[in-house]
């Protein structure tokens, strides 16, 4: 089943977390205005949509999947970064203001597996709405005039096979 949002912490989690510093004072300044940015309803909802559009059934049936924030905040993370799906899955588990940013805190972190299907999923159109909301967020906030946006479509040529030495 496709949720939006983590439910609420366990006793467990709770558990674990204390006495652990506030993830939000450790974190840097543009990743807290980021953190605020992706906040916004819309945009996990345009992520929840892509979701739920996967499989017929996947909003009613099935196992519990990968909350839609926490799959949009991930996403974000390894661009913003630069890091492959395994260094994602890394840094995510071994970071306690990573965990809070992608809004996991003591739950189960994401695989690499599992990211780059969402991370193919949440390609083309799906993307196209997310920065289209971003450059509206940006226009209401007087950060930019936001009347073009341009995306960097760089291709680059990748060898797909390698021949054994």
């Amino acid at each position: 089943m496709i949720r939006r949002r983590n439910g609420q912490r366990s006793l467990w989690d709770n558990a674990v977390l204390f006495g652990a510093p506030d993830p939000r004072k450790l974190m840097e300044p543009g990743l807290r205005r980021i953190d605020e940015l992706l906040d916004d309803e819309k945009l996990v909802d345009g992520v929840l949509e892509a979701m739920r559009g996967r499989f017929a059934q996947s909003s009613r049936r099935g196992r519990y999947g990968t909350p839609a924030e926490v799959a949009l905040r991930m996403l974000v993370l390894k661009h913003l970064r630069n890091w492959s799906y395994e260094q994602l899955e890394w840094e995510v588990t071994g970071n306690l203001v990573y965990r809070h940013f992608c809004r996991i805190d003591g739950g189960q972190v994401p695989d690499a597996k599992t990211m780059v299907r969402l991370g193919q999923l949440l390609e083309g159109k799906a993307l196209h709405g997310v920065f289209e909301r971003v450059v509206q967020i940006a226009a209401e906030r007087r950060v930019t005039r936001g009347n073009k946006m341009r995306v960097d479509t760089t291709v680059v040529e990748t060898p797909i096979r390698q021949r054994a030495h």
